[in-house]
């Protein structure tokens, strides 16, 4: 008897498979599946492997009867979010997911995140950012933010400590007057960023 293939957290079109289901009423293999719009079907092994169900229709004509969203930024937002954390195929994937940052279980459906969403500042010049970088995706920690505050937001943005804050170098710039060039030069030229931010002019 041929091994039974471990479908178990792949990908296949918008579904991703979460747990083997029971065989169906002629033997063949099933497994329950998630749609990227939060809807379980159990589908049958063959129908994911060979592309002949690719949702549960959530990507058709009818999505805005359904979910009220396919075609807005903010589905686009939630869309590319959830990839990040649960694609393993995405080019995100590995300081998403792959750090273990997850989408809460509330945001898997689209019309409870667009909820939270529009209550809480959303519009389209904005995106999704989270207060803390190595946390999930979820109410307490996400918020709407400008490319500002998302390049100060990201992990690999340096922190300079003073007087109890700890502020990138352009927040630092921002509060102090003082251009973020001239930090940047006097910290080149041998000053500590304590003694750049408070030399004298």
């Amino acid at each position: 008897m041929a091994q039974l293939e471990d479908l178990s957290g792949k990908v296949f079109g918008y579904w991703t498979v979460v747990a083997r289901a029971e065989n169906n009423e002629y033997g063949s293999s099933q497994w329950l599946c998630r749609c990227e719009c939060g809807a379980e079907r159990v589908i049958r092994a063959q129908g994911l492997k060979n592309g002949t169900t690719k949702s549960c229709g959530c990507h058709k004509n009818d999505y805005n009867r359904i979910h009220g969203g396919k075609g807005t930024r903010l589905y686009e937002c939630w869309r590319h979010m959830r990839y990040r954390c649960e694609n393993p195929n995405n080019q995100a994937y590995k300081d998403y997911g792959g750090r273990g940052i997850s989408v809460c279980e509330d945001w898997h459906d689209f019309a409870k995140f667009r909820q939270w969403a529009l209550a809480n500042g959303y519009d389209d010049s904005l995106t999704i950012d989270r207060i803390n970088v190595n946390g999930n995706y979820e109410p307490s920690n996400c918020r709407w933010a400008g490319s500002k505050e998302q390049m100060n937001n990201r992990r690999n943005t340096k922190h300079y400590e003073m007087d109890g804050k700890c502020l990138t170098m352009s927040e630092w710039s921002q509060l102090t007057g003082i251009p973020r060039a001239t930090i940047y030069n006097r910290m080149k030229a041998g000053c500590t960023f304590i003694e750049a931010i408070r030399k004298r002019k």
